[in-house]
């Protein structure tokens, strides 16, 4: 059982009259951890002057699609005068790993309350976002290929032109002959906090047409399949939901070039692998409204292999160096660090930087593929890497 409890006393007024409190004043919720287990939280909404202390879980127990958690009861503590911010209070317990599919997570406390809420268990890679609380900009994503590595066979080609979309998802049939549907629409700026682009729309499929080695036959006019949504959280990483169909995680399918796993312990992401013979244009860009391309800079840059740091302070330390040939007069290279990827301190999930010049640019793991890099500084500039003679 893990147990967190934060009290902030920020003003009391007075005491008065020992009164039950409502259920209505705790909101209970489920997050996935790192490690892609899960919590329940119970969280006490402090506008509500009447509080029940939330005793640590004395029993959590998974039975088929019911999460039950039990707390023992205690006396109703007294009354606060309702003079808000009071309490921040949080009781946590740990669920464990789960399966795909619907749950329903249940926390009761005799005398005091009983909650209840659902829970779908999604599928497919967890893949942290460092940082991306602050960020402003939105890399368009990644094209070609993306899969749910859980569930290879089945997934989704895309192609972006100018913010649309056209693409496919190609599955199986219920008699798992194969089957395609096309995906069209222009990507929509999420207002949600943590989504960067989303597509909703209906997947249309035809039929009528000629096989391969036939003469020509024109199909049928598109008829409706299901509904999908597209939610790009980082611009390698994305929520697929088909219809009424739980939701999975995609990534795209690397096979242009190596890849490694580098923090395992926190995400299964695949960070590429770049070589001697790796060259980006990178693409700096001041935050300016409008925009102002004459003060864009371009430069062309040489990335290493990635190197982990194994002992020191910088241990775990994932670090892809640059360099400046030194051909005139002879002499050694010159080598410096272009990107940093370590575990962030706080919440112990790894995040990426871009060192370029004098500014740090932020950039979240999955805003880093074989073929693009997409960083953001402070000041809201960005830098945009494109791998020369890749695709």
């Amino acid at each position: 059982m893990k147990t967190k409890l934060a009290y902030l006393m920020v003003f009391i007024a007075s005491f008065f009259s020992s009164l039950p409190a409502h259920a209505d004043d705790y909101v209970l919720t489920v997050r996935q951890l790192p490690n892609a287990e899960y919590e329940a939280v119970i969280t006490y909404d402090n506008t509500i002057y009447c509080f029940t202390d939330v005793n640590e879980p004395s029993s959590v127990e998974v039975i088929g699609a019911e999460v039950n958690i039990e707390s023992p009861g205690n006396p109703v503590a007294p009354c606060i005068d309702p003079v808000p911010p009071i309490i921040v209070y949080e009781q946590t317990a740990d669920i464990g790993a789960l399966v795909p599919g619907s749950y329903t997570v249940s926390w009761n406390q005799p005398d005091a309350f009983s909650l209840s809420i659902p829970l779908t268990v999604e599928e497919g890679p967890n893949v942290p976002c460092v940082g991306c609380e602050d960020l402003i900009h939105a890399p368009f994503p990644e094209t070609g290929a993306w899969y749910n590595p859980d569930q290879s066979g089945t997934g989704i080609n895309l192609e972006i032109q100018n913010g649309f979309l056209v693409g496919y998802y190609y599955g199986y049939t219920a008699e798992g002959l194969p089957e395609w549907q096309i995906i069209t629409g222009p990507l929509v700026r999420s207002e949600q906090e943590g989504l960067q682009w989303e597509l909703e729309t209906t997947l249309q499929y035809f039929q009528g047409g000629n096989c391969i080695g036939c003469e020509y036959q024109p199909p049928s006019e598109p008829s409706e399949g299901p509904a999908i949504k597209l939610e790009f959280l980082q611009r390698n990483y994305l929520r697929v939901t088909l219809g009424d169909n739980p939701s999975q995680f995609y990534v795209p399918i690397l096979y242009g070039s190596l890849g490694m796993r580098y923090f395992e312990e926190q995400t299964p992401y695949v960070f590429p692998q770049y070589g001697d013979d790796t060259f980006f244009t990178l693409v700096l860009k001041p935050n300016t409204d409008p925009p102002t391309p004459e003060s864009w800079e371009h430069l062309i840059v040489p990335v290493g292999i990635g190197k982990v740091a194994s002992g020191g302070i910088n241990e775990g330390r994932l670090t892809y160096k640059t360099w400046i040939p030194q051909s005139r007069p002879p002499g050694p290279d010159v080598f410096w660090d272009f990107i940093i990827c370590e575990l962030e301190s706080e919440s112990g999930q790894p995040g990426c930087k871009i060192l370029q010049g004098d500014k740090e640019y932020i950039m979240p793991i999955a805003n880093m593929s074989d073929s693009r890099i997409f960083g953001e500084a402070e000041d809201g500039s960005t830098i945009e890497g494109y791998r020369i003679g890749y695709d």
